[in-house]
């Protein structure tokens, strides 16, 4: 048996104690495994001064806290967070020889929340803050009722008070904007959950986005509260040329392009959260604003990405946190599963979480620009008529950007209201 093995043992192991006793070894254990390097075949590689391994141990029915006096089936879930200049490569060690365990790779955290001072207090990757209780959901690309009948079935694993994070563009066509609106600010009130994805707006739902043109439709992020209200903070800045086609014969989106990332203030936890949400190939605004100038707690990219192009993303997203520009970063891509296994994948999956080992003060500016530069391809806008276009485009697993949105004027802006989720 591996040293691992024994710590793992003593958490999914039933006891007899008393629940107070058991409660007390279970956090013990459950910070051991928080701090552990190498917990039972799981590996990072680190090349850079960020990323992190977090494990979190959860019931099947009910939070152990809640529920100590019953017997439940618990699982070991691993997180491994990519990052600038190293990956995770996960073992493939099954638990299933444990009692009444498995084995479960989360590509997304969800920390129990009575552990969450303790990991904070002992651990410095939580040094400061640490963001609880969410879900990253890939979705898998198809027609738009597919994939909102996908996000539905997805999100019933969503508990209440939850926040799950889906893909860019949910629905892209302003019909299947409006029915997915609409379906989506019930569920997060008859669930009591928050939603957070992006629509192809109009303007009669765009009332509260900060300069905005007042005719114009816009990809615009979207989060639905278990309150039963909904915000617009934020709107795609690098809509991609097929997005912005207005002509009859075109996709049928027909966005206008925005002009500024928000910080957009989070109630969130008992605590109030500075974010900003970067829209797939926003991350582009990495060229014009600075580490200081984007300075946040928490830093989301919502994407659709084509293949290759998530990669770039966390890597950008590594050197953001690496530069203290955010001291956690989400990113959420979603992908292609091919008819044919042996077609390539036109985008591939990401859940991603990152977090900052320590408080660093954002620079002025970027310390490699050029490193950043080097992840784009910029492309002239008639070359890309649909999605599978663009991702044909000869980018090298670049991030596509249309020349006519290639740094256009950009500013920093902020959202008037604090969001309550």
């Amino acid at each position: 048996m591996g040293i691992y093995d024994a710590l793992v043992e003593r958490i999914v192991e039933e006891r007899a104690e008393p629940p107070h006793t058991r409660f007390r070894r279970r956090e013990h254990s459950a910070r051991q495994l928080f701090g552990a390097r190498d917990p039972r075949g799981v590996v990072a590689k680190r090349g850079g001064e960020v990323g992190a391994i977090a494990l979190e141990i959860f019931a099947d029915a009910i939070d152990v806290l809640m529920n100590l006096g019953e017997q439940l089936d618990e699982r070991v879930v691993v997180h491994a967070a990519r990052h600038c200049e190293g990956h995770a490569e996960v073992g493939t060690r099954d638990f299933a020889q444990l009692p009444g365990g498995n084995r479960q790779v989360a590509t997304g955290i969800r920390i129990l929340s009575g552990y969450r001072i303790g990991f904070r207090s002992r651990n410095a990757l939580t040094s400061r803050l640490v963001i609880a209780d969410f879900h990253l959901i890939a979705l898998q690309l198809g027609t738009e009722e597919q994939m909102l009948e996908r996000a539905f079935a997805a999100l019933d694993a969503v508990e209440p008070g939850e926040t799950a994070f889906l893909p860019e563009y949910l629905a892209w066509t302003p019909q299947g904007a409006g029915r997915a609106f609409a379906r989506l600010i019930a569920l997060a009130q008859e669930r009591d959950i928050n939603v957070i994805t992006t629509l192809n707006l109009g303007p009669d739902l765009l009332e509260d986005l900060p300069g905005r043109d007042a005719d114009a439709r816009y990809n615009a992020l979207t989060i639905f509260t278990r309150h039963g209200s909904v915000h617009v903070p934020q709107a795609k800045v690098t809509p991609q040329s097929f997005e912005m086609d207005v002509e009859p014969d075109g996709p049928g989106i027909g966005v206008a392009p925005y002009a500024r990332i928000n910080r957009v203030r989070l109630d969130w936890q008992d605590a109030l959260i500075d974010a900003r949400f970067i829209i797939c190939s926003d991350v582009a605004a990495f060229l014009q604003l600075s580490p200081e100038t984007l300075q946040c707690d928490l830093l989301v990219v919502v994407g659709n990405f084509a293949y290759g192009a998530e990669r770039v993303a966390s890597r950008l997203l590594g050197q953001a946190i690496a530069v203290g520009a955010a001291r956690t970063a989400f990113h959420v891509n979603a992908f292609h599963v091919p008819r044919d296994p042996g077609q390539r994948a036109l985008a591939l999956k990401a859940e991603e979480v990152l977090d900052a080992t320590q408080p660093i003060k954002a620079p002025a500016a970027w310390p490699n620009p050029r490193s950043i530069r080097s992840g784009f391809y910029v492309y002239e806008d008639g070359a890309a008529r649909d999605f599978v276009s663009m991702c044909n485009l000869p980018r090298r697993g670049r991030v596509a950007v249309p020349r006519s949105r290639w740094q256009t004027p950009l500013s920093a802006g902020e959202y008037p209201v604090t969001i309550s989720l």
